[in-house]
């Protein structure tokens, strides 16, 4: 669950909503949390006011440029944004 929340961080931009995360990774509440929980306890994503973040941002885009194939990322922002054609 943690990896599938990593990689829709990556994806989805610099600042992500729990609400967002949670479009993006397609998991239910409670184990969205959990794995939130585990992901800012290892220091991968900080808590901000505006969302979550990557303590590094060179980590967010290594990620998202060589840990995932286009088609997943392609898959993550159709989750999130079914309506856009161009994702």
């Amino acid at each position: 669950d943690a990896q599938q929340v990593l990689a829709a961080a990556a994806v989805l931009g610099d600042r992500v909503s729990v609400d967002t995360l949670a479009l993006g990774s397609g998991l239910e509440s409670k184990p969205l949390v959990a794995a939130l929980d585990e992901l800012e306890w290892r220091r991968w994503l900080i808590a901000e006011p505006r969302g979550y973040s990557f303590l590094a941002r060179i980590v967010r885009e290594v990620i998202a440029r060589d840990m995932l194939t286009p088609g997943q990322r392609h898959r993550i922002v159709q989750r999130v944004n079914p309506a856009d054609p161009s994702a």
